[in-house]
């Protein structure tokens, strides 16, 4: 998907190329979702589910559409899909989602660690000087529990919704 790796290039200065997307869809571990307005990508996610543990590659949202509250509407739907193994239903194949799962999130970055804590990822540990730049990485888990509870928070108290379609691939 050349739109993802677009964005990849925009946002993280290590990205995946549009070979290494087109490469991880065809595999049964990859889960890909876009975030379309008006048929134009707004934002990604990638996640591995392997083994019944859902691990959070990337998600990206076009700089200037962050803080319109995009990324959690994106990572709930990926999360909720592959954790009902339709990302492997749509593949043609018999599965199961996961049952845990983790992620890894820059110490300063506090806006994507509250988006993670509120859909029920915890603080687990942290990787010293993980990124390239010498930040330190936060590790966050996840289990299906703590997922239910966010969904129900979800369901209660739902926020003004846009125009957005997320398109699962």
């Amino acid at each position: 998907m050349p739109e993802a790796a677009a964005l990849e290039a925009l946002c993280f200065s290590s990205g995946w190329t549009a070979v290494q997307f087109f490469d991880a869809w065809t595999e049964d571990w990859f889960a890909g979702y876009g975030l379309f307005e008006d048929g134009r990508m707004l934002g990604y996610i990638v996640l591995s589910v392997v083994c019944e543990e859902m691990e959070v590659l990337n998600i990206a949202i076009l700089p200037e559409y962050r803080g319109r509250g995009l990324s959690y509407p994106l990572m709930f739907f990926a999360m909720k899909d592959t954790l009902e193994g339709r990302h492997l239903l749509r593949k043609g194949k018999a599965g199961e989602g996961w049952t845990s799962g983790y992620l890894e999130v820059r110490v300063g970055n506090a806006a994507a660690r509250a988006l993670y804590e509120s859909l029920g990822f915890r603080e687990a540990g942290s990787r010293k000087k993980y990124y390239a730049d010498g930040e330190d990485a936060l590790i966050m888990t996840i289990d299906v529990e703590h997922f239910r509870t966010a969904e129900e928070r979800r369901s209660k108290g739902r926020a003004e919704r846009r125009n957005v379609t997320v398109h699962a691939h």
